[in-house]
């Protein structure tokens, strides 16, 4: 009798979390085992809505050789199963699970298909041979396509460790760019995967590594992957050969500089350059940080280039290592923090400079952690060119709490200043002989004097401006439709001329309005084109006019904002008369929608940023464009009929004066789904309509056990903040019930005040006005005929019973009147008001059972 290996196939998709394909991925498992060579070597063995409290009973049953997880993943959190009691979601961390497995010496491969899942693998492989996690989120069809492989290799007889390669290989033969996101670690803990190589099926790959002693050797050959390149003078004289006549021409005609650029005579140093070879040379060891700040087309990189050169190319005192990283992509991260991890001590003499040109604020926030750590004792400076906005609105913020890294290790940043004089004759003479300068026969004086005034002529002044003005004899803004029009004469023969024009006019839109969050797959979805054809058929026609991204997860910008703003004007006018506010921004919105839960994760940055920053953004910011705002809600929302989307929509519609049809919004909701902000939302709505009555039995429903998500301090305060509102519109019609209910109502919220912290507040903004709403409410209760002494001297229990009282007074009327239209879900919500209980309410007031 042949002795088969048992899969336990473990899954779970709580209502609370997004739906995932469990017996899709269980049949196509089946399947592939049922097709395979050694079909009757294995057992498939399933549940599909495993609770927690099932996992250990299952698998001291079976014992298992193989686990199969499928589901979500939340990173840090763990994975998520069914809870025990509540049915809904509940998180497993990687602690427990790990603790779980080393009790089953049975488990041989365990696989954690679910999204940012390693986490959980790296702990689990402490006592299982082979565990294989997803770093970043996955569809439901990669994971699919890599459970195919998986186990159809695994039916033919081949090796974990093969059939993991087969997994990958069959997410990338499907075309679906996921399929590095399956990482394979063994029982030491290893990644033995790679980013940029598919190793053989049976040989492991250990991360590359460096000693002591081979930090004194050349690095680049094995770190070059990964985005790491060393600086030497062997390097640079391989680039050097690379400079040709033309190369002045094409810099000046704003191409991305490279090392030739930077080492080419004929292209002026700036004083920065030699300002920062004294700055970084100076005698302090340790780990240090020094700032390159400027705005966009300032000309930094070239600068930052040019400085990297003379250190190279002169012997200085410091005698630094340079290592330049090339690639900002999260997938080499973990390799600079490993490489990071094992220079050398002090004692070996020798300085590291690390260069990092347009840091993503992920890499920023490494270094910051850095900063933190023990990375002290090495001699490494950190050089950062970053844009002056991005450091001040992400950089300077990490040092605001209160542990500031930045405070030892970060030096007074280095920004590029306005030209000097000396500069500017320099950059004239350069101009001109690369045939670039408009006026040959100006004076030179009144040519400096020009430069020097149109390049801070800008309320963001930026070298860009005034080369065009300078070089071309033309305004930026008939600077930049002259290049426009060049741009569309060039391609406007070619057959895919509108789908270029329509990129330009997303890509414009979106840095216009200062958002830097399209990424090439939403463009490629938002003009209708084939992703992997986006680059080369559409991106790379526009030529210099946009920055290209190196890596689809960055986001496409033009060359700087003041151009965008320009070239929207012009394409919003004849002949293009391109209607952005009606067409453009709301297509971005729903493309982003589209790719949810495929390249886009459900709880990634990205997708609140479509979903919430970006209609924030119109009724927010000045000038405010509410009707904007509110059609790209509706968009979103007829997209993908989900609670939040839906409650956002009712937000902007109330927060904007609209509340009469947040109202109809709410009454005519079909959403099963219904969490707390739902029906606080509602509430509030209703209460600017002055349906009072309708505004406090909604609140009740928001404060009530029954409705999801749990129940916190801030949640609570708010909702007592607004029913107290309700109340006081109802003691203008009625007597001492509802005013003992409103001042109830401010008084329990107050109570609980000190003890709440309010999220995503650190500066307690929102938790002061809630606090200033509830003494209001307080007044209205004076105001109302209550005792405010007596009411401060009630105890919780019975302040709570005056609460409950006005709640009783006013459920038999909620609703009267409403359209019959709405009589099942008026029913519906009579029904369960009068079953409404409000035990966990009381335990976060502190009252006593």
């Amino acid at each position: 009798m042949v002795k088969k290996r048992i899969i336990l196939f473990l899954a779970a998709s709580p209502k609370d979390t997004p739906p995932v394909g469990l017996a899709k991925e269980v049949n196509a498992i089946q399947e592939e085992l049922q097709k395979s060579e050694h079909r009757n070597k294995f057992d498939l063995q399933q549940n599909l809505a495993v609770q927690v409290s099932d996992i250990r009973p299952q698998m001291l049953k079976i014992k298992p050789q193989i686990v199969h997880f499928s589901g979500h993943g939340a990173g840090d959190e763990g994975l998520i199963f069914f809870d025990d009691k509540t049915n809904q979601s509940k998180t497993v961390d990687a602690q427990a699970l790990a603790g779980l497995f080393k009790l089953f010496q049975s488990v041989e491969c365990v696989v954690l298909n679910g999204c940012y899942s390693k986490i959980q693998a790296e702990a689990i492989a402490q006592h299982v041979n082979y565990v294989i996690g997803m770093e970043y989120a996955i569809s439901d069809e990669a994971a699919i396509k890599f459970a195919r492989g998986f186990y159809s290799a695994l039916g033919s007889g081949e090796s974990f460790e093969a059939a993991f390669e087969h997994g990958r290989s069959e997410i990338q033969m499907a075309d679906l760019g996921e399929h590095l996101t399956p990482r394979l670690i063994n029982k030491r803990g290893i990644d033995e995967t790679t980013e940029t190589s598919q190793p053989s099926p049976t040989q492991s790959m250990a991360r590359p590594s460096l000693t002591a002693k081979a930090a004194r050797e050349p690095i680049s050959k094995r770190l070059e992957d990964y985005g790491l390149i060393e600086i030497t003078n062997d390097f640079l004289d391989e680039e050097a050969k690379k400079i040709t006549d033309d190369l002045i021409a094409r810099f000046f005609d704003v191409y991305e500089p490279g090392w030739p650029e930077a080492m080419d005579e004929k292209i002026p140093r700036r004083d920065m350059v030699n300002k920062l070879v004294g700055f970084l040379n100076r005698s302090k060891s340790g780990l240090r940080v020094t700032l390159l700040l400027g705005p966009g087309c300032e000309g930094k990189s070239t600068v930052l280039r040019q400085t990297v050169c003379c250190l190279v190319k002169t012997k200085t005192s410091s005698n630094f290592r340079i290592i330049w990283w090339e690639a900002d992509d999260p997938k080499n991260l973990e390799h600079f923090t490993m490489l990071l991890s094992q220079l050398p001590k002090l004692n070996i003499k020798e300085k590291w400079l690390i260069v990092f040109d347009d840091p993503s604020t992920q890499l920023i926030k490494i270094i910051y952690d850095l900063c933190c750590e023990s990375l002290g004792c090495r001699d490494i400076e950190f050089l950062l060119c970053c844009r002056d906005t991005v450091w001040k609105t992400y950089g300077e913020k990490l040092g605001s709490g209160r542990q500031n890294c930045w405070e030892n290790r970060l030096e007074a940043p280095q920004e590029m200043g306005e030209l000097t004089d000396e500069e500017a004759k320099k950059i004239l003479e350069a101009w001109k002989a690369a045939g670039k300068l408009e006026y040959q026969d100006e004076d030179e004086a009144n040519l400096i004097h020009k430069l020097l005034e149109e390049q801070k002529s800008d309320t963001e002044r930026f070298y860009l401006a005034a080369m065009l003005r300078i070089c071309e004899n033309k305004t930026v803004e008939e600077g930049v439709q002259w290049r426009l029009k060049k741009i569309l004469t060039d391609i406007k023969k070619k057959p895919k001329y509108q789908f270029i024009l329509d990129a330009y006019a997303c890509i414009v839109a979106m840095h216009k309005e200062g958002l830097s969050y399209l990424k090439p797959y939403v463009l490629a979805k938002a003009i209708n084109y084939k992703p992997t054809q986006l680059r080369s058929d559409i991106l790379e026609e526009l030529g210099n006019e946009i920055i290209l991204p190196k890596k689809d997860k960055q986001a496409i910008l033009t060359r700087q904002r003041s151009i965008a703003e320009v070239v929207y004007e012009l394409m919003s006018r004849s002949p293009h008369s391109i209607d952005f506010e009606d067409k453009i921004y709301p297509r971005l919105a729903t493309s982003a929608q589209k790719l949810l839960g495929t390249v886009i994760d459900r709880h990634s940055t990205e997708i609140r940023n479509w979903q919430y920053k970006f209609p924030e953004h119109f009724a927010e910011e000045e000038p405010k464009r509410i009707d904007l705002a509110i059609r790209i809600a509706e968009n979103l929302y007829h997209e993908n009929k989900e609670e939040h989307l839906f409650t956002k929509l009712a937000q902007l519609y109330r927060d904007n004066g609209r509340s009469e049809k947040s109202v109809d919004l709410c009454r005519n909701c079909t959403l099963e789904r219904r969490d707390r902000k739902f029906y606080h939302t509602w509430a509030y709505a209703e209460y600017e309509t002055k349906n009072y009555v309708n505004s406090v039995c909604l609140c009740e429903f928001a404060l009530a056990d029954s409705t999801r998500h749990e129940l916190d301090g801030e949640s609570i305060m708010i909702y007592l903040s607004t029913v107290g509102l309700a109340f006081d519109g109802l003691c203008r019609n009625s007597g001492d019930d509802y005013a003992q209910a409103l001042g109830a109502s401010a008084q329990l919220g107050l109570k609980i005040a000190p003890g709440v912290k309010f999220d995503k507040d650190p500066e307690d903004k929102r938790k002061k006005t809630t606090i200033e709403n509830l003494n209001n409410n307080i007044k209205r209760a004076r105001d109302n005929g209550v005792a405010v002494t007596k009411l401060e001297q009630k105890d919780l229990k019975t302040l709570f019973e005056n609460l409950q009282t006005g709640f009783k007074k006013v459920n038999p009327s909620f609703f009267e009147g409403i359209d019959q239209n709405l009589i099942k879900q008026l029913n519906e919500l009579k029904k369960q008001l009068n079953e409404l209980t409000f035990e966990k309410l009381k335990e976060k007031l502190g009252i006593p059972k």
